[in-house]
């Protein structure tokens, strides 16, 4: 790997440090300024000779030349959530703006020394070296208050119903009422380090590859949480995925996920039930994968859905997925239909570039339509997607799914129709830059039919045969639509099942549930019999599920 290079000062470079904790790097040189981040000071106390951050990594202490000890700490970070955007202005003194209005500001104080802050879901969490403060955007006046009891905490997860702090050893599960509902031990004896998804290298400009690849280490995604599952990847052995009920401290679902290579990062998905529940994962090849937490008996769990694609992150009101990959971001507006119909997921993905995105940007939120991006130069960069595939996920999660078909066919005569009319100006001249845009961006949003293929996908996971053969349909998929009009005009609902699985490619399983379906009419067979027959005692089957009637004569 190729060093980043920057020039650090005037004058020869005679201390660094790196933390851990906080992601960044200081360096202090013979001009006698020391610098992290974009921040830079000049002091009076002659070169710096030595610099350390504190184990939180939110002070720095230095030992100068002219015997001075200099001390710091970090101000003026932010964190953003829709509308709301948090900054620490001092030492424990947080301000939360409204960027919605001009006059929405709260100023919020704690007793101690603010060393972490996260905000989601309405609800900010700062964490001092003391307690927890959790502040409702309801009401921002009275906070919920928690005894740390000492802990040094180095990450804060949120979900919509609860929040996860995490140390070196321990993850802790809290409510926003401040109850503490579970203390989960972090599986495993290795000496990882449990993080979030910060990366180092966003601020800096010279770095070794061997520091960077560690850097890089301990910016990965290793643990994860919803409102109903805990996912954290194992400290001795990085190919395991450890799941947990956030409440009981107990398994959730069907246990760990097993894959055959290293983990770099997950994600477990927001919305729905315990059943609708998924884990996406990036392994050391750059390989994603979809686990299931909770099966049901269904025979495939685990299923690839994307190569050489990181920074994983769910949507927070969907079960959308975006990952960045080569400069551009890819989104997955039903990651799960690899299980129903693996042929439409790359009819549904969607791409977007994004120029100048340089090394090692990072994603930082997906929040309804918008995804916010950090260059490796610390600037943000906020994009969007279309609207329409979120809408048609709203509509299928609420079962309108006349809403969904008629939405998908005005896009579609939309589409046409401007396609057609912008055709017919281009060749007079007569259109302009704007109208180009607008094409390639509406090209891009209903790229490949989309919507029709995701209506399809999801239509058949909810069993709806009738949306599904209108959106097959739209995609000429003839052999398919044949199939799914046989599968709903059969009247057995057991043999449905079996066809809808086998639509799927799950032809083993198919075979069961065709052999249970079998057993159960043989049962009743043998029962219609022995109850018409005076000279039937009892009835029995044999390994190949064959009846047999055992007789004996009557008395």
């Amino acid at each position: 790997m190729t060093p980043i290079k920057w020039k650090a000062h005037d004058g020869l470079v005679l201390c660094c440090d790196w933390s851990s904790a906080a992601d960044l790097i200081v360096t202090g040189g013979e001009d006698c300024k020391f610098k992290w981040s974009h921040s830079m000071e000049k002091l009076s106390t002659g070169s710096i000779l030595a610099l350390a951050w504190s184990p939180d990594g939110t002070q720095l202490v230095g030992g100068c030349a002219a015997g001075h000890v200099i001390h710091a700490h970090l101000i003026e970070k932010r964190v953003t959530y829709r509308n709301l955007e948090v900054v620490q202005t001092k030492q424990n003194i947080i301000e939360v703006r409204d960027v919605s209005s001009d006059v929405a500001r709260e100023r919020l104080e704690t007793r101690d020394r603010v060393t972490r802050i996260s905000i989601g879901y309405e609800y900010v969490v700062t964490i001092t070296t003391g307690y927890i403060y959790i502040f409702s955007s309801k009401n921002w006046n009275t906070p919920a208050i928690v005894d740390l009891k000492e802990r040094s905490v180095l990450m804060v997860l949120q979900s919509d119903k609860i929040f996860l702090i995490a140390d070196s050893d321990v993850l802790l599960v809290y409510s926003y009422e401040g109850k503490s509902l579970c203390e989960l031990k972090i599986p495993g004896s290795g000496l990882g380090r449990i993080s979030k998804n910060y990366y180092t290298a966003l601020y800096f400009e010279m770095i070794s590859s061997a520091l960077l690849n560690t850097i890089i280490d301990s910016g990965e995604k290793t643990v994860s949480l919803s409102k109903d599952t805990v996912a954290v990847r194992d400290r001795g052995d990085h190919n395991i995925i450890h799941l947990f009920d956030p409440i009981t401290a107990k398994v959730q679902g069907d246990g760990k996920i097993i894959h055959d290579q290293e983990i770099s990062e997950l994600a477990v998905c927001q919305c729905g039930l315990i059943g609708d529940r998924m884990v996406a994962f990036r392994d050391k090849s750059g390989n994603v994968f979809l686990a299931v937490v909770k099966t049901y008996g269904v025979t495939q769990r685990t299923a690839k859905i994307g190569s050489l694609v990181e920074q994983l992150q769910f949507n927070d009101e969907t079960n959308m997925l975006a990952g960045v990959a080569d400069g551009r971001l890819v989104v997955w507006p039903v990651p799960s239909i690899v299980f129903t119909d693996r042929s439409l997921l790359q009819q549904t993905m969607i791409e977007k570039i994004v120029g100048n995105l340089g090394k090692f940007p990072l994603l930082l939120n997906f929040t309804e339509n918008t995804l916010v991006l950090r260059k490796s130069d610390g600037s943000l960069i906020p994009t969007m997607i279309s609207p329409f595939p979120a809408a048609l996920l709203q509509y299928s999660g609420q079962s309108k799914w006349d809403q969904a078909i008629r939405m998908c066919r005005q896009m579609k005569v939309f589409s046409d129709s401007f396609t057609e009319l912008l055709d017919k100006m281009s060749p007079h001249g007569s259109i302009s830059n704007l109208c180009i845009e607008s094409s390639v961006f509406l090209k891009l949003i209903l790229k490949d039919d989309i919507l029709w293929a995701m209506l399809a996908g999801l239509a058949t996971q909810s069993k709806n045969l009738y949306a599904a053969e209108i959106a097959y349909g739209a995609l000429e998929e003839g052999e398919k639509v044949s199939f799914l009009f046989q599968a709903r005009s059969h009247q057995n609902r057991d043999v449905r099942n079996a066809m809808l699985i086998l639509f799927g490619g799950k032809i083993n399983r198919s075979i069961n549930t065709e052999t249970k379906v079998a057993d159960r009419r043989n049962k009743k067979r043998i029962k219609r019999t022995s109850e018409e027959s005076g000279n039937i005692d009892s009835a029995e089957r044999s390994d190949n599920t064959t009846p047999m009637l055992i007789l004996r004569s009557k008395e």
